[in-house]
């Protein structure tokens, strides 16, 4: 098992800011994350399996939001 990384290091990788990983976490759209009391954690193997399911082919692709 890879080493969990915080939310910080986690929207780092995602090239997002941190509160936008809050939002998706609110809203129950984001990455997959492990709660460790008041700690917000991300395995790195579930973002990039999050990232993975997202990944289109062509700009009409419905993507995610397509898939009922």
């Amino acid at each position: 098992m890879e080493k969990l990384i915080n939310q910080a290091e986690a929207a780092s990788f995602l090239d997002v800011k941190a509160p936008t990983l809050e939002r998706w976490r609110w809203a129950g759209e984001g990455p997959a994350f492990v709660r460790v009391g008041r700690c917000i954690l991300y395995e790195p193997r579930a973002l990039r399996e999050w990232v993975s399911c997202r990944t289109v082919t062509s700009t009409s692709d419905p993507g995610v939001e397509g898939i009922a």
